[in-house]
């Protein structure tokens, strides 16, 4: 039956003028049946559209399209507002507080999430912004929201939009970039799907709680072609590029599955897939639930597939309680769901930095998320909503002791350690300033020392964070001299000219 009203309805330009018009009417007649100023006749009206959607499993999108020409309408209506408005003006004088109070609130939100970005901007003038959808906006989804439909766990994945969407979502992802981009700031990449091997699937209710839409392995490619198209045609896109696929947990049989039809070049891959090698040479990916093992082969695949012509991006990091590969898995086990602000959760975020910085050679570090509320492992500064308290997490700090003294630009270089100290991490960089940063990693129990003496550089700062500190400058001296590695520490070492 539900098929039947489907073919019929499709045959029909204007079935939703007519679903939106007889829906409103018969909200108008229970107004004025029941008096009551509850039963807003475009209240019911949109309940009643909702309910027969549901009931008939109609795609908000085919809806949104027959019931367009109503659209055209809303302009002229609100233009009409004026005259009821002017009815009421006694009303609104009555109400002029509240009324200023509500537009004052939504005004000053808006202007408060701007000058949040503006000041971000102002304090760092490298600051480079990457724009990621979970979801394409809901008026281009299928069923209307920015998240799958419930689907049994037997049941095939289903994407939330339709190959006939893509372009409409890669103009309006390509105009978001622009309005920054024109603002002054530095859009560097646009990656518009997240995680794609998962189902994002809602709940039986009708719920969710992320966002997110599932696309296959070739449903990826034919979204990335569209857009890449659509931005060759933008200018002021310059510097920005396509940026993909996100992948959730790299190194599986599923994530190869992905990489081999996108970006692979055996069989009919060679070509379907050298648009896309050509115009994305950074692979974004996440660095969840993967093993060291895992990490490996993904970078060995990636270098079959794209040779040494090719970047990676790690976008996407934090320490999901349930991953057994985060280095705090049995912590979180003994002591429950906390924030994990303890120098524990520092050594294993730096651990897995370190993995994937000299395993996958990545080139961008990015953790998920900067602020938070707390009690889950996934921010690195924690605010109180009652006491409007801020507290860092160790994880804060250990993240600069990569980020702060290593500029964009600068190259990876390999250092050696002496044999007594094969079970500290190292890694390295060369500035284009022309200064290194070095990196040390002392999971153990036991301080050390060593020195790091290269050519040319005459002087060393070091820069610890462990229980005691938090990023702080502990020594400095010639370039000769050792330098301390705390035990249980991460411990930067600047050398200068």
């Amino acid at each position: 039956m539900t098929q039947l009203l489907n073919d019929f309805l499709s045959g029909s330009a204007a079935w939703g003028v007519l679903l939106t018009l007889a829906a409103f009417a018969l909200g108008a007649l229970i107004n004025k049946l029941t008096g009551k100023a509850i039963f807003n006749p475009l209240l019911l009206g949109s309940i009643f559209v909702i309910v027969f959607l549901s009931v008939c499993k109609i795609p908000y999108a085919d809806y949104k399209i027959s019931a367009a020409p109503v659209n055209y309408l809303l302009l002229p209506a609100t233009v009409a507002l004026a005259i009821p408005l002017y009815e009421k003006i006694d009303l609104l004088k009555e109400n002029a507080a509240a009324i200023i109070a509500g537009i004052s609130v939504g005004t000053l939100v808006s202007l408060g999430s701007a000058l949040a970005l503006a000041l971000a901007k102002s304090m760092n003038k490298d600051l480079r912004v990457t724009l990621f959808c979970n979801s394409a906006p809901v008026f281009y989804t299928t069923n209307g929201k920015a998240y799958c439909d419930y689907l049994p766990d037997d049941e095939k994945y289903i994407t939330n939009l339709e190959p006939e969407r893509y372009a409409d979502f890669a103009k309006y992802s390509i105009a978001c970039a622009k309005h920054f981009t024109e603002a002054g700031y530095r859009v560097t990449g646009l990656s518009p799907i997240n995680e794609p091997e998962w189902s994002w699937r809602g709940y039986a209710d009708g719920t969710a709680k992320q966002e997110g839409c599932y696309y296959s392995k070739t449903q990826c490619r034919d979204l990335y072609k569209v857009f890449l198209k659509q931005m060759a045609q933008e200018n002021a896109l310059k510097g920005c590029q396509l940026e993909g696929w996100e992948s959730g947990h790299i190194g599986t049989d599923t994530c190869m599955a992905y990489l081999q039809t996108m970006f692979g070049k055996s069989g009919v891959n060679w070509l379907k897939n050298g648009v896309l090698r050509k115009g994305m040479p950074t692979l974004a990916l996440h660095s969840y639930w993967a093993s060291p093992e895992e990490r490996q082969a993904f970078a060995d695949a990636i270098a079959t597939t794209y040779g040494s012509n090719y970047k990676l991006a790690l976008t996407e990091y934090c320490q999901m309680t349930e991953d057994q590969n985060s280095g705090v898995y049995d912590l979180i086990q003994k002591n429950g769901m906390d924030s994990g602000l303890g120098m524990e959760y520092g050594l294993a975020l730096a651990g897995i930095i370190h993995q994937d910085l000299t395993v996958l050679n990545v080139v961008e570090w990015d953790w998920w998320t900067a602020c938070a509320f707390g009690g889950y492992t996934d921010g690195l500064v924690y605010l109180d909503k009652d006491s409007h308290q801020v507290e860092t997490s160790k994880r804060l700090w250990v993240l600069g002791n990569f980020s702060k003294f290593t500029d964009e630009g600068s190259v990876r270089i390999s250092i050696s350690l002496p044999e007594e100290l094969s079970d500290v991490q190292s890694v390295a960089f060369k500035n284009p300033n022309g200064t290194v940063t070095a990196v040390f990693i002392n999971n153990t129990d036991k301080a050390r020392s060593t020195t790091l003496a290269l050519d040319g550089y005459t002087r060393h700062t070091t820069y610890v964070t462990d229980k005691d500190n938090d990023l702080a400058k502990t020594d400095s001296g010639t370039a000769a001299d050792a330098f301390a590695l705390p035990a249980r520490s991460v411990t930067t070492l600047v050398l200068e000219k």
